[in-house]
């Protein structure tokens, strides 16, 4: 079931989500979904097994998931920006460049 949602009490959870661990607070990451608990890893490299009840989204982590994606949204957004706007080389330029191809300069 990896890698596909998994809904637990209207709580949709995915492998690769940061979520928070219920009983202490710290961030995990969702690693695998092995019959209903999560492999989870810590912030300290360990990997422990959780029930899918003692886990609860993270809204620090909901918060960076959107800013990354306007982030992403308007890096989109300039780079489309710079081909619309792109203005092609000066004629004397052009010349220059011909020039030189040509062994001329």
């Amino acid at each position: 079931m990896s890698g596909n949602p998994l809904t637990t009490r209207g709580i949709i959870m995915e492998q690769g989500e940061i979520v928070v661990e219920r009983l202490t607070g710290k961030h995990v990451m969702l690693l695998e979904h092995v019959n209903d608990e999560w492999i989870c890893r810590f912030g300290d490299g360990r990997q422990e097994n959780r029930r899918a009840f003692e886990l609860a989204p993270s809204p620090f982590a909901r918060v960076v998931e959107l800013i990354a994606q306007a982030a992403g949204a308007l890096s989109n957004v300039f780079g489309h920006l710079q081909k619309w706007l792109a203005v092609p080389p000066p004629q004397l330029l052009q010349i220059v460049r011909r020039q030189r191809l040509l062994g001329a300069g």
